[in-house]
């Protein structure tokens, strides 16, 4: 009975102890992992920021001073090694948009000029044209309500409220704020408005980066846009050539919409490390001076 009794009580310790040993086990496994994964983390981190660093230095080293082109070595940069990673850097003029700001005028109210080159754009998208006027009552500084726009009143009865802006935006993606916005909207690779829109630049659009799209709907003239690529390919515009080149159509009076050289930029950043870890951070940067406006790790 005694030895019976023993035999239990050992194996009662041996499965207690197995069931500690597998879960200590189990534990130090979980650590492992987590450890692994925080370093991963870390070196793509390391690595997008040395990519932001890498884009920077190219934008502050362009020593092409009569223009800024898609020919300059920022707007070309192949994926490179670093390491044991690989690092890519893509650099966007943030001139070769159209600043959405623009459709706010100087008195608060809507500048129909924008307001038709907007539609225009919607229209060459696809987009529906009603999610135009949310935008124009989001911007601008009455209460007045445009058809299918919308105010205060309708962003107050939303399940989470907020406000409506009645100013100019600060940063692109608040566009996802107004009324009939979503990220399909805003981020497809191809149509997304993220890609035509800004509200960093100043001194109109450039003419040497510009999207087809974009010459397109400024110009209202499809033939001059793949005139203003064809040329631009060749031989990238330079002061005082905008002007000459439009004259004897009606696009020159819309000469004033455009400049040569760009001061804004966006940097799009990834870092990756075999096999499948990645970090990427978006930033955009005024180059001169040089300052961060903006920089987000995603």
């Amino acid at each position: 009975m005694k030895e019976g009794f023993v035999l239990i009580l050992v194996l009662v310790i041996v499965g207690l102890l197995t069931i500690g040993v597998v879960n200590y086990n189990y534990w130090v496994r979980t650590k492992a992992v987590s450890a692994n994964n925080q370093l991963f983390d870390l070196k793509t981190l390391y690595l997008a920021k040395a990519g932001i660093n890498y884009g920077l230095f190219c934008l502050q080293n362009d020593e092409e001073e009569s223009s800024d082109n898609l020919n300059e070595n920022w707007a070309k940069i192949e994926p490179f090694n670093l390491g044991e990673g690989k690092i890519t850097v893509k650099i966007i003029d943030e001139s070769s948009k159209i600043n959405i700001n623009n459709l706010l005028g100087k008195d608060g109210k809507i500048d129909k000029t924008y307001e038709e080159v907007l539609k225009r754009l919607f229209g060459l998208l696809e987009l529906e044209e009603s999610l135009l006027p949310p935008i124009c009552d989001w911007l601008d500084a009455d209460g007045t309500v445009m058809p299918d726009g919308a105010e205060e009143d309708y962003y107050a009865n939303l399940s989470s409220p907020y406000s409506c802006k009645n100013s100019s935006l600060d940063t692109i993606g608040e566009l996802i704020m107004v009324k009939g916005m979503d990220k399909e909207i805003l981020d497809n690779e191809e149509k997304g408005l993220l890609n035509f829109l800004t509200v960093t630049s100043s001194n109109g659009v450039n003419i040497n980066t510009a999207s087809e799209e974009v010459l397109e709907v400024l110009l209202d003239d499809s033939t001059v846009a793949e005139k203003i690529i064809s040329r631009r390919e060749e031989e990238p515009f330079v002061k005082g050539e905008i002007s000459k080149f439009l004259s004897g159509t009606e696009a020159s009076k819309k000469a004033n919409l455009f400049t040569y050289k760009s001061n804004f930029f966006s940097l799009d950043v990834r870092g990756e490390v075999s096999p499948h870890y990645q970090k990427g951070i978006k930033a955009i940067v005024q180059r001169n001076p040089l300052k961060i406006l903006y920089y987000k790790v995603e």
